[in-house]
């Protein structure tokens, strides 16, 4: 397995259905306190960086740091 196959791209307002898609999954949802991963707040604090992780053009995963 190569890392090439996976990609970490920005999250971006056109990402929200996908990942509120995500947390509708009660495996997922569990785990968050709300229903929105992130809103107009989130994305300018430049403290947080939101990512999409994708395997071979998939997205599979959402990630902050």
């Amino acid at each position: 397995m190569t890392m090439d196959r996976y990609r970490f791209r920005t999250a971006t307002l056109a990402d929200l259905d996908l990942l509120r898609l995500w947390l509708a999954e009660p495996h997922v949802g569990e785990w968050w306190d709300n229903d929105d991963p992130y809103d107009a707040e989130d994305l300018a604090d430049s403290r947080v960086s939101l990512w999409i992780v994708e395997h071979d053009g998939m997205p599979f995963a959402f990630m902050q740091d």
